[in-house]
């Protein structure tokens, strides 16, 4: 346990799973390409299970009704959803690694993996307006045919450079971080600031400039508009940012300071 020392203080704190592993004859690459392949084994497996009960359920209820379903158009959806489960999949994988704590990883895979499309649909949104433009027209990735061979293929390769950047990314923190040591809450302090600037800003697209933020306006007001007022827009971003500052500072600085996240006392 001496050399587990050096890499974690308080010895309660020791990942004995990390430890286990590291102590086998293997290669830090090949624990990672083989838990890599097993995520990606484990979903792929999934949604082909899944997507064959939902056809044979599909095909049994619409061929009753003499329904015609394009199957090869189908195949062709299906399979660019999945190169996006895919790199979702990796997304997930990429904050487990990162973040350094298992409770504060799986937070944010969640926030960040649900938000995605909104904070999509909120940039496309907000491009849309800076530049005048209708939505169709800033929305590049939206007007990919993912029901044509070269549709497919463009998201493929999109999600291609995405996840290969990712995976070795990941890669190169497998073998170079002191993994031992994480049972840490945040693996770097020194990022704690940028991370929740990001966070601020992206949880600002996601839900003020989306259709989400707008259907909860109209839900909340019983009023709903085609696109959210400037000046209600303004103020829900200011909530947000509070509640995102006040979070995350309690998340990432002082877990054991709740009451004062949420003041303007600085956190040592």
């Amino acid at each position: 346990l001496k050399e587990a020392d050096l890499f974690c203080p308080n010895s309660v704190r020791i990942n004995f799973t990390i430890y286990h592993l590291f102590s086998l004859p293997v290669a830090r690459k090949q624990i990672y390409r083989r838990k890599i392949g097993l995520l990606i084994g484990m979903l792929v497996s999934a949604y082909m299970l899944a997507e064959a009960v939902f056809g044979l359920i599909a095909w049994r209820v619409l061929a009753k009704q003499q329904v015609r379903i394009d199957w090869l158009t189908t195949l062709y959806e299906e399979l660019g959803i999945l190169a996006v489960m895919l790199v979702f999949g990796l997304l997930a994988a990429t904050f487990g690694l990162w973040v350094g704590h298992i409770f504060a990883s799986a937070l944010a895979t969640f926030v960040f993996v649900c938000s995605l499309p909104f904070a999509y649909d909120g940039l496309i949104n907000l491009a849309a307006g800076l530049t005048k433009l209708k939505y169709e027209q800033v929305d590049v990735l939206g007007q990919l045919p993912s029901w044509k061979p070269g549709g497919l293929l463009t998201t493929w390769v999109i999600c291609g450079v995405i996840g290969g950047g990712l995976y070795l990314l990941n890669r190169w923190a497998f073998e170079h971080l002191s993994l031992e040591n994480s049972g840490d809450f945040f693996r770097f302090p020194q990022w704690r600031g940028a991370v929740l600037g990001f966070s601020i800003i992206y949880l600002i697209v996601a839900i003020c400039c989306s259709q989400f933020g707008n259907g909860v306006l109209g839900l909340l007001t019983d009023n709903y508009h085609a696109h959210m007022p400037l000046s209600t827009g303004i103020i829900m971003a200011l909530v947000v940012a509070y509640l995102t500052w006040s979070l995350g500072r309690w998340f990432l600085y002082r877990p054991d300071r709740f009451r004062d996240a949420w003041t303007v006392k600085k956190l040592a």
